[in-house]
């Protein structure tokens, strides 16, 4: 295969395209993991009395939720 005037080998393409492959999975997976140990810390900082939330109206009269986080 003659590509920009350099001969590429299809392995040399296929092995790029699982690397490719493998970094989108990791990020996707990564940013998977990062959420879930957020929601999981909120959750023990909830059961702990660290973190307490009032929900209060805005102008509008929609429902915004305040947050406050104690000794952190």
């Amino acid at each position: 295969m003659e590509l920009f005037g350099n001969y590429i080998d299809t392995p040399y393409l296929l092995l790029w395209a699982l690397v490719m492959g493998a970094v989108f999975y990791t990020y996707k997976e990564h940013g998977r993991n990062q959420y879930n140990e957020g929601m999981s810390d909120a959750i023990c900082m909830h059961h702990t009395g660290t973190l307490k939330y009032d929900v209060i109206l805005n102008e509008d009269g929609e429902e915004d939720l305040e947050i406050k986080i104690n000794g952190g």
